[in-house]
């Protein structure tokens, strides 16, 4: 863990914009890999920030890994019992989830398997599903 965040963090150094959103994002996967949630979300929205001020193709991976740090904030939250914050961070997944779905839908097929694996992602946020719990929390 730590020596893949110094690497990335030492990589970070020697990039432009977009290169840099995708090292924050691979940060925040670290972070949200090792529960670190508040460290993941300082940085995913780092790097979402720059790819949505560049309107650049990889805010979808941004949204969809805060999609995942929300999901996993949510269901902490229903274990220590706070089920309002629970649905109010699950519904920030959705969020993500739909608008990552808005940008995509206009650039591949629906029949993409990106597409499809987005769309089942919402439906299964939306039954209650929680994606991280049937092994899709990965991207």
């Amino acid at each position: 863990f730590d020596k893949s965040l110094e690497f990335y963090k030492e990589d970070y150094q020697k990039r432009g914009d977009i290169e840099k959103s995708e090292i924050l994002r691979r940060i925040g996967e670290i972070y949200l890999f090792n529960d670190q949630l508040e460290e993941a979300e300082s940085v995913l929205t780092q790097s979402l920030k720059i790819v949505e001020e560049k309107n650049h193709p990889n805010v979808c991976e941004s949204l969809e890994t805060l999609a995942q740090l929300y999901e996993k904030q949510s269901l902490y939250a229903l274990g220590h019992g706070n089920k309002k914050e629970s649905e109010e961070l699950k519904s920030k997944s959705i969020g993500c989830l739909q608008k990552a779905l808005k940008i995509i839908s206009g650039r591949l097929p629906e029949s993409s398997s990106r597409v499809e694996r987005i769309q089942s992602k919402i439906r299964d946020g939306k039954n209650n599903n929680g994606y991280i719990n049937q092994g899709r929390m990965r991207h």
